[in-house]
């Protein structure tokens, strides 16, 4: 791999139906406690987003059609046959990732973009000297990628990476930058 990471666009042919069901679901959810459905993802100075599993958002059957389309591209391109069901981030103001690795067996991590407006800036770490570790990193050793609706991003698990907000100025989940998010081994 030249770059740390690998992106397809258009990757999932029922994207918009996942972006229909988290507005629809977000909907019959009072805007002001639409955060409840929400647990805070939160280490001071490390990452901070809100998160909630697959199952509480979307129906089963398009979630299985995600992770069936995932696994044949994973097999495809990585040659892995397993893939984790996702969690949902969403990145509201105040909220991002800091770039660190993450703790997994899992070798792949994949991130796929639901964000519709304003686009995250994933950060990839290009090598592996500070694994295992939270890190403050120059420019020059940092390739990134702005994230946009139906992409799929995939890196290998060892090198540490980011999520900036692109929507900064927003409390208001439909406004965040959403991302899938899980492992593919």
């Amino acid at each position: 791999m030249n770059t740390p990471f690998l992106i397809e666009n258009e990757f999932f042919d029922a994207a918009e139906t996942l972006r229909t069901q988290f507005e629809q679901r977000l909907a019959v959810v009072p805007a002001r406690k639409s955060k409840t459905l929400f647990s805070w993802a939160d280490s001071p100075d490390c990452y901070r987003f809100l998160s909630t599993t697959a199952d509480q958002v979307f129906a089963q059957e398009v979630v299985q059609t995600f992770l069936n389309r995932l696994r044949i591209w994973a097999q495809a391109r990585l040659n892995v046959y397993h893939a984790s069901s996702p969690q949902i981030h969403v990145y509201v103001r105040g909220c991002r990732r800091q770039i660190a690795p993450d703790s997994v067996r899992a070798r792949w991590h994949y991130l796929f973009s639901l964000t519709q407006a304003l686009h995250p800036q994933i950060r990839v770490l290009s090598d592996r000297s500070s694994e295992g570790q939270w890190v403050r990193v120059g420019v020059s050793r940092v390739t990134s990628a702005r994230l946009t609706f139906n992409q799929l991003l995939v890196h290998e698990t060892d090198l540490p990476y980011g999520v900036e907000n692109a929507s900064p100025s927003s409390d208001r989940p439909l406004d965040g930058s959403v991302l899938l998010h899980g492992y593919l081994w």
